[in-house]
């Protein structure tokens, strides 16, 4: 049962930063600025509000490093949207850099 908990506990943790690093405005203004799906933002929101009501797990930056990331991810989409790519680019890789991935 040990395993099982732990597995579970690693998973909650995992989600758990994951869901800290969504930003809802900055994820519909990048998919505005790169034209994708309208649904996209909608269909995240319905997967944080599942993990929100069965988990616990509340979405949105709450500590320092996540208000950061989530202010990077902001400029990005904006420079992106003002065709400013080597800026878009430099607020791309410090995001990944705050997060600790490109993924």
């Amino acid at each position: 049962m040990d395993l099982l908990g732990g597995a579970y506990r690693r998973m909650r943790e995992d989600l758990s930063w994951a869901a800290a690093h969504y930003d809802g405005e900055a994820l519909g203004l990048a998919a505005e600025t790169l034209g994708l799906d309208a649904e996209l933002p909608r269909l995240v929101r319905e997967d944080l509000e599942y993990l929100e009501g069965t988990l616990g797990i509340g979405a949105g930056p709450r500590d320092a490093e996540s208000r950061r990331h989530s202010l990077l991810v902001r400029l990005f989409a904006l420079s992106l949207g003002k065709e400013r790519d080597e800026e878009a680019r430099g607020y791309l890789l410090e995001a990944a850099r705050e997060r600790g991935s490109l993924g």
